[in-house]
């Protein structure tokens, strides 16, 4: 391991249209990474610290979803002014790597889950190592575009093990509103992930950053976040933003009973979607007995019956 490097995550000004202001998760996760690792982090969301300066850095990242990407790239191009190095993630660039990379101020592009990529990258930039070996890495070469091989996703296991997001380095969480802030307005209210991943094949559904591997925490994980936030944070709300999170109808009630058992129950809710045909009746009574209040269905076709 050579030098810590001094580190700024930014995420974008969401446009107009966007209603929610939601803290960035993968964000959040990689800033945990980086500062286990050592290296001097800080966080700057344009989205709702609207006074931000972009500080100098040894590294600047970005993420972007397709709508915000321009904005992403005006920030990295600012930065490549300033004299850093510039790397980008998301959903959008794990897609279309190729795009940043040609405009000249892009450094490197991680691609897919970027915990693992974006550590073992920055330990190669403060050692002076190589770059070929770093998978879910793409970056430029002697003019040459160069694509590593796709990184495997993290596994349940190793879902455990990954810090908590670095809720510390973001603004305060009253900032944030939840994913449908015109149906609730409670604040401060936070959302998590207990799992990545789903193993169905929606057509609509895009799968670059998740796999179509299920991936879950284990209910006592999960559990540990829903009590930092509910007893620590003091939030009043919170969304879980899994693809699909009746996948283990079991686990979930596991989940459910555990928020119960340990007096932590407070509005929440599924944004992203329950599927219709794999759920239960006792599952649902679980479900509202530890505060669960609304539920988006993913339907992926029609059918009567």
């Amino acid at each position: 391991m050579g030098k810590k490097l001094k580190i700024a995550l930014c995420v974008p000004t969401p446009k107009v249209w966007i209603q929610s202001s939601t803290l960035p998760l993968g964000i959040a996760y990689i800033a945990a990474v980086l500062e286990k690792e050592g290296h001097d982090v800080s966080v700057i969301d344009f989205g709702v610290d609207k006074n931000a300066e972009l500080p100098r850095a040894d590294l600047v990242g970005v993420t972007a979803t397709t709508p915000l990407v321009m904005q992403a790239w005006r920030i990295l191009e600012k930065a490549k002014g300033m004299g850093a190095l510039t790397m980008i993630g998301g959903p959008h660039v794990s897609t279309l790597p190729d795009e940043s990379l040609e405009l000249g101020y892009v450094d490197y592009v991680i691609r897919r889950e970027g915990e693992e990529t974006v550590k073992e990258l920055c330990d190669a930039i403060a050692s002076g190592g190589a770059l070929e070996n770093i998978k879910g890495l793409s970056f430029i070469r002697n003019g040459q575009i160069v694509t590593n091989p796709n990184r495997e996703f993290i596994s349940a296991k190793e879902l455990d093990f990954l810090p908590s997001p670095a809720y510390h380095l973001f603004p305060p969480l009253k900032s944030y509103t939840n994913p449908q802030p015109l149906l609730s307005r409670r604040s401060p209210s936070a959302n998590m992930i207990t799992s990545r991943g789903c193993p169905f094949d929606c057509y609509f559904c895009y799968k670059d950053i998740s796999g179509r591997s299920w991936r879950p925490r284990s209910p006592e994980n999960v559990l540990k976040e829903w009590e930092f936030l509910v007893r620590t944070m003091k939030v009043k709300e919170i969304a879980i933003q899994d693809d699909l999170f009746n996948t283990n109808i079991k686990r979930a009630e596991e989940i459910c009973d555990l928020i119960v058992k340990h007096d932590l129950v407070v509005p929440w809710s599924l944004h992203n979607g329950m599927r219709a045909d794999i759920i239960s009746e006792r599952l649902l009574t679980k479900m509202k007995q530890a505060g669960c209040y609304r539920i988006a269905y993913g339907v992926e076709t029609v059918n009567a019956e």
